[in-house]
C-alpha cells in the first residue's frame, strides 16, 4: 500500500485550511464584538485588528455569525477551564473555604480579560437566534457545574437536600459573582482580591446559615413552595 503524502491526505469537512493566525483573529474578534456588539461589529474591523483581510476571513469562516459563534466558544474555554480548575481544587476544603476559589476565578477572569467578560456576560448576541445573549450558554455551563459540586458537598454533610436546592444555590452564587465582577470591570479602583474576599465571605455565611428545612424540599411536584404564615400557596 503506498504511503500517503500530506497532499494526498483527505481533508476533513469544514473550514478550508488557509493561512490565518486563528488566535490573533479570535482575540481581535473578542475585542470588536465586546465593544461594538454583534450588530455593530464588522468583519473589516476584525480583519484590520488581526492583521489580515476581510476576504480571507470570509473564506475561512464563511459568515459573520459563524465567526461570532467560534469567538464565543474561544472565550468560553478561557472562563470554564479556569473555573473548573478552581472547583476541583475546592473539593477538599470546608464549605466556607470552598467558595473562595470559584469567586476568585470569576473575578480574576473579568480583571484579566475584560473584553471577554463583556462579550460573554454583556454584549454578545447571535444574529440567527433572536438575539439570544451569549451569557445564557455560559451561565448554564457554569451553574450546572457549581450545582454538581454543591450537591456533592451537601450530601457529604448529610443535609437532606436535592438537585433543586443545589441548582438554586448555584444560580444565586453565579448571579452574585457575575454582578460583582461586572462592578469590578466597570470600576478599576476596586481591588479584585479584596472584592472577591468580601463576596466569598458573604456567600459563605449565607450557605452555612441555611436551615435544613429550607434545603430539604424547595420544590413539590406541583412547583415551588411558598410559605406564608405556615400555609402553602
Amino acid at each position: 500500500m503506498p504511503v500517503m503524502t500530506p497532499e494526498k491526505t483527505p481533508r476533513r469537512p469544514g473550514r478550508p485550511r488557509l493561512d490565518v493566525d486563528e488566535a490573533a483573529v479570535l482575540d481581535a474578534a473578542v475585542e470588536v464584538f465586546a465593544n461594538d456588539g454583534y450588530f455593530g461589529a464588522t468583519v473589516d474591523e476584525i480583519a484590520r485588528r488581526a492583521g489580515t483581510s476581510k476576504p480571507l476571513l470570509f473564506r475561512r469562516y464563511r459568515t459573520k455569525d459563524a465567526l461570532f459563534d467560534l469567538t464565543v466558544e474561544h472565550e468560553v474555554r478561557f472562563l470554564t477551564e479556569r473555573l473548573f480548575r478552581a472547583y476541583e481544587s475546592s473539593l477538599e476544603l470546608s464549605i466556607p473555604e470552598s467558595i473562595m476559589p470559584g469567586v476568585e476565578a470569576i473575578l480574576s477572569y473579568a480583571h484579566s480579560r475584560p473584553d471577554g467578560f463583556r462579550l460573554l456576560f454583556q454584549a454578545g448576541f447571535t444574529a440567527g437566534q433572536g438575539a439570544t445573549p451569549a451569557f445564557d450558554k455560559v451561565r448554564g455551563l457554569v451553574t450546572d457545574r457549581i450545582a454538581e459540586v454543591t450537591l456533592l458537598r451537601l450530601e457529604e454533610l448529610g443535609v437532606p437536600s436535592g438537585p433543586p436546592a443545589a441548582a438554586i444555590l448555584a444560580s444565586a452564587m453565579v448571579g452574585a459573582s457575575e454582578h460583582v465582577a461586572r462592578l469590578a470591570v466597570e470600576d478599576p479602583s476596586l481591588d479584585p482580591g479584596a472584592t472577591g474576599a468580601l463576596l466569598a465571605e458573604f456567600l459563605a455565611f449565607g450557605m452555612t446559615g441555611l436551615s435544613r428545612h429550607a434545603l430539604a424540599a424547595p420544590y413539590t411536584r406541583s412547583g415551588l413552595i411558598r410559605r406564608r404564615g405556615g400555609t402553602r400557596q
